[in-house]
């Protein structure tokens, strides 16, 4: 037969044909068609997907009278009131559903001014931030300007460090306030993290003064794990000079916790009373020439 006859063979005869074929090949012939088959890239259903949600978001936007009716001023007001003024600390978060190894929780401050991080997570107040792109738009520097951050201790540098490098640099710039909670044990030179901790530290400050050129106001909370007697504390620290690239600052707030002046149990009395002595004038004197250099107005 010609192959024009072959061609012409009726689907009937080519089926009869294919059904006396072993069960491995018309199996295989089933595969490789299904395969060979026309249907559109993954690029082209991704694109496809999106153009519907695109379309679908935008018409719920042009009917949404939360968008359209109220004023610019009031939508900010609530955002405020949902997004702004807390103190959110940023933390290192190692489960399988956080990719970025960071996590943030709310730090309500205690009535002896120290923080304590809340036990549980209440994130569902920044879900507003996913109902569609303008409201992300409008409402996104909001929590990053009215919002406090925290670094809570030493402990959670490489997070905070982290924090500070994913994050665009049109959002850090909005962020006005950071407090910084740093446990002065981790530089005395005996300690075998002082080395790893001082290059994260200086690498957080240089990241701050080149990301966060919104910042505003800064308090360092100095406190001590297990006491420390007679360190050094002034502006030729080495760890302190790395403070000292901020500029333009409204406000700069130096704060020792009850814990580094707590009484060495060895001292004497007077000894004890000549200590706190010592540390209280070394904290002023630190805290005038930080404000001096730091904040506008005083150089």
């Amino acid at each position: 037969m010609s192959e024009s006859g072959k061609s012409k063979k009726s689907w009937k005869n080519r089926v009869l044909d294919s059904w006396h074929q072993p069960w491995y090949v018309r199996a295989a012939s089933c595969n490789d068609n299904y395969r060979n088959r026309d249907k559109p890239t993954k690029t082209a259903r991704h694109r496809k997907r999106r153009a519907l949600s695109t379309a679908t978001t935008s018409e719920m936007q042009s009917s949404c009278a939360f968008l359209h009716q109220l004023p610019g001023e009031i939508r900010n007001a609530i955002y405020k009131q949902l997004l702004g003024n807390r103190r959110l600390s940023i933390l290192g978060s190692f489960t399988s559903s956080n990719k970025n190894g960071i996590t943030h929780r709310e730090i309500p401050q205690a009535d002896n001014g120290e923080f304590v991080l809340a036990r549980h997570v209440h994130t569902t107040k920044l879900s507003i931030l996913l109902t569609c792109r303008q409201i992300y738009t409008e409402a996104v520097a909001i929590l990053y300007g009215t919002n406090c951050f925290h670094l809570h201790g030493l402990p959670h540098l490489p997070a905070f460090n982290r924090f500070i490098q994913i994050i665009p640099h049109t959002r850090m710039s909005c962020i006005a306030e950071l407090t910084v909670i740093c446990e002065v044990d981790y530089f005395e030179p005996r300690h075998f993290l002082a080395a790893h901790m001082f290059k994260m530290w200086k690498r957080m400050w240089k990241s701050v003064v080149l990301e966060m050129s919104g910042l505003r106001r800064v308090s360092l909370h100095l406190s001590t794990l297990w006491g420390v007697v007679g360190f050094k504390l002034n502006e030729e620290t080495y760890w302190v000079k790395s403070i000292l690239q901020l500029r333009n600052l409204d406000a700069f707030e130096l704060v020792t916790h009850e814990s580094i002046m707590k009484p060495h149990q060895q001292l004497t009395n007077d000894e004890r009373v000549e200590n706190m002595r010592d540390m209280n004038a070394k904290v002023d004197r630190l805290k005038e020439y930080c404000q001096r250099v730091c904040c506008k107005g005083n150089g």
